[in-house]
């Protein structure tokens, strides 16, 4: 290989390591302060029953394995819920929160966190039953028609002053079950 050709492949791997190097040296470490704020939906909802909910008899508890004799327990599952997130009126998130569990019995859990630009913003959060139930066989179902669980509705809303790096919490609080926004969380 000639002196030229071996001075222009080092020209060349040099340009491409400078560029890497420029590159590499403009994203943010993970030190570094954070540009915007955070909206964290952090909440568990139980499900409510309403209606009747009858209690098995003790033969229809006596034809259940024992790990599956529960006296107190209600045939049927959560309601399905759907989450909107608008931040000052534009709509940031429109999701379906599906109960967990293998019959859908299981608590809702909502974790989600969504960037805030800092500044004035205006937060609505909706949590909402879809009406939806999932079909899953529970015990006693076809003789507890009169059974089913019902959904709670969530709201909030309100105006923040968002600074860059603040973290502002919707959750549900213990005492009163509303969901509110706590600001600020450093």
């Amino acid at each position: 290989m000639s002196r030229s050709l071996r001075l222009l492949a080092a020209a060349g791997v040099t340009a491409v390591l400078a560029a890497l190097i420029a590159l590499g040296s403009s994203l943010p470490l993970p030190g570094d302060p954070p540009s915007d704020g955070l909206l964290r939906l952090d909440w568990r909802v139980r499900g409510e029953e309403t209606g009747d909910c009858p209690r098995p008899t003790a033969e229809e508890l006596a034809e259940l394995p024992p790990h599956m004799r529960h006296p107190d327990a209600c045939a049927g599952a959560l309601p399905s819920y759907r989450l909107t997130v608008r931040i000052d009126a534009e709509r940031v998130l429109d999701t379906v929160v599906r109960p967990g569990g293998l019959r859908g019995d299981r608590p809702l859990t909502v974790y989600k966190e969504i960037a805030l630009a800092p500044g004035s913003r205006h937060v609505e959060i909706a949590f909402e039953p879809t009406g939806e139930i999932a079909d899953h066989d529970a015990p006693f179902e076809a003789d507890r028609t009169g059974f089913r669980r019902g959904g709670i509705q969530l709201s909030t809303e309100g105006t923040l002053e968002v600074e860059p790096g603040q973290v502002i919490l919707a959750v549900r609080r213990q005492d009163t079950g509303e969901l509110t926004l706590r600001s600020p969380v450093r």
